[in-house]
């Protein structure tokens, strides 16, 4: 039974990225992003501000490197579609946009502190996180 559910889960996969590389769901995924773009332009020219981004969670991945968490809807936009970091780079966006990016697509907590876009109050607030996760973990350690 595990095997067949194995199979079944390995061909909607394939099925999904075959229609995610055609050019009907490419064009969808530029359209989104192409939306987004606008809907943040509409909100900074309304006056709202669009620097009042929460911060992602920050968690311990397997290797144990200190990370926000990946918000998995963002990686799969990046990874199937035309759209590409570089590609996002040339892109009109503030600081406090690029610096939620990063924690949308899982930046260590260590390299979020050397982008030129994250504000030192960013920083802070990950490298506090950081330190309490840090610290909760060793107090449950064995000594």
């Amino acid at each position: 039974m595990a095997d067949l559910h194995a199979r079944v889960l390995d061909r909607g996969a394939a099925l999904e990225t075959r229609a995610a590389s055609t050019p009907l769901a490419i064009e969808r995924r530029v359209a989104a992003l192409e939306a987004l773009v606008t809907l943040q332009a509409g909100r900074a020219q309304c006056g709202v501000s669009t620097d009042a981004f929460s911060m992602q969670p920050i968690v311990r991945d397997a290797d144990g490197v200190v990370r926000f968490r990946v918000n998995r809807i963002v990686r799969v936009l990046l990874s199937q579609g035309p759209i590409t970091l570089n590609t996002l780079a040339t892109m009109d966006f503030s600081d406090d946009e690029r610096a939620q990016f990063a924690q949308l697509i899982g930046y260590s907590v260590s390299s979020f502190g050397d982008l030129s876009y994250a504000s030192e109050e960013m920083i802070q607030r990950a490298d506090t996180a950081a330190e309490q996760l840090l610290g909760a973990k060793s107090e449950g350690a064995p000594k």
